[in-house]
């Protein structure tokens, strides 16, 4: 377990653009009725008709969904979620500025992607804080700090889009299960990879 870290003074909201990413997720899971079935009405609502979202969706309404996702399929099927937002998803654009910044000018390996982490969160969420710690030439740990615990399927869904680094920086890398704090605001998840030859994607 990681030890206990500050929280953020500001409840998790993404904005509805992830919202939309998920809707598009899982309707090509076909698993639409099943999850507005499982969760809340008012999230159902929010997932039936994304664009009518306010502009920043609570983060314990994404909770209730990675929840039912992962009771319907897996704890994988949330990490896919995940890197599926990012890679070729609803956020490749929005992002697209900084990750050419940071393999351009930051170094071009999954650490220079990593170490901006933080500034990509802040462009598409409140109320979370990303620190990447490196602790060897390929490998480090990004620290996650929240103010309201969360689910195990929202660990998992980070997991994935912290994935994505390996396929922007064309390497192969591990990204291990986030090891939460008991009171599960922040946790620790552990990265490594092995840099290959290809040219990293810009």
């Amino acid at each position: 377990m990681t030890r206990a870290m500050p929280s953020t003074a500001t409840p998790r909201a993404f904005r509805r653009s992830i919202l939309r990413g998920y809707a598009s997720e899982i309707e090509r899971l076909g698993l639409m009725g099943e999850i507005a079935e499982r969760v809340p009405p008012e999230v159902a609502e929010l997932l039936r008709a994304p664009n009518k979202a306010p502009a920043w969706v609570p983060g314990a309404s994404l909770d209730d969904i990675l929840i039912a996702l992962v009771a319907l399929r897996s704890r994988e099927a949330a990490r896919e979620l995940g890197y599926r937002l990012i890679k070729g998803g609803t956020l490749e654009a929005v992002l697209a500025p900084i990750i050419s910044f940071s393999l351009t000018f930051v170094g071009g390996d999954p650490a220079s992607l990593f170490s901006r982490a933080q500034v990509m969160a802040s462009v598409i969420s409140h109320g979370i804080q990303l620190r990447w710690e490196k602790t060897g030439p390929s490998a480090g740990t990004i620290k996650i700090v929240t103010e309201e615990p969360m689910p195990d399927s929202s660990w998992a869904a980070w997991e994935g889009a912290l994935s994505v680094a390996f396929a922007l920086t064309a390497t192969a890398g591990e990204i291990s299960p986030a090891q939460p704090a008991p009171d599960d605001r922040c946790g620790e998840v552990r990265i490594s990879w092995k840099a290959s030859g290809r040219q990293p994607v810009r």
